[in-house]
């Protein structure tokens, strides 16, 4: 029976969990940073071109799944969470632009990844532009890039979160502790007034970030 466009309930419902969308090949690991941070990543891994993906705000690397899908089979895609969100755990006392631009050097050095392709979205754009500033990398890309300093945008938030921010708060922790099939309708909450709910790749790997994000991250912004 098809499910009417307008059940966003019914349809997310539907959705499998994340474990049964990522693909068995891929490689899902933690390394050591020289400077203490144990940084989780994804990689699809294979004798090619490697291309480092850089996640926005409140996601995680495995948001990119359905990217990372499309382009496995040319690239060797790379998918790391950055601190305080997905597996890597560890905020620091002061969280600048500079930090997670030194985190994603340190992992690209430790890694020995020479020259990749870097494409970021949102903050991850902030990060991959002022990578390619300070990193040999053979192209950029930049999604939705915040064309200002993320970081500067945001430093209100160290005394506590704006208002508007409360029912996103509330379902990012509400997420925290559910199940799959919880998460799933909690989740709408989180999707703009009105919108439809996206396919299942970015639906649940979307959620899935949203569910390890540490929300004392922007409190420990500078």
């Amino acid at each position: 029976m098809d499910i009417p466009p307008s059940d966003p309930q019914a349809i997310v419902a539907r959705f499998r969990p994340l474990d049964e969308l990522i693909p068995a090949l891929w490689h899902h690991d933690k390394v050591m940073l020289p400077h203490g941070l144990n940084m989780a990543y994804w990689r699809t891994g294979g004798d090619k071109p490697p291309l480092l993906l850089i996640h926005g705000v409140q996601v995680s690397g495995i948001n990119w799944l359905r990217v990372a899908s499309a382009l496995a089979d040319d690239y060797d895609v790379i998918m790391p969470d950055m601190r305080g969100h997905g597996d890597t755990q560890g905020l620091g006392d002061r969280l600048q632009a500079d930090t997670l631009v030194n985190d994603v050097a340190a992992f690209l050095d430790t890694l020995e990844i020479e020259k990749p392709i870097v494409m970021g979205h949102s903050m991850g754009a902030d990060i991959a532009g002022r990578l390619a500033a300070m990193w040999p990398v053979e192209k950029l890309v930049l999604v939705d890039p915040a064309l200002v300093n993320f970081f500067a945008q945001m430093p209100s938030m160290r005394d506590g979160l704006p208002p508007y921010m409360a029912p996103i708060v509330q379902a990012i922790q509400s997420l925290k502790g559910q199940s799959h099939e919880q998460q799933m309708i909690t989740g709408l909450a989180l999707l703009p007034p009105g919108a439809s709910p996206w396919g299942e790749l970015d639906y649940v790997s979307y959620m899935a970030g949203q569910a390890k994000f540490d929300l004392n991250f922007y409190r420990h912004m500078a």
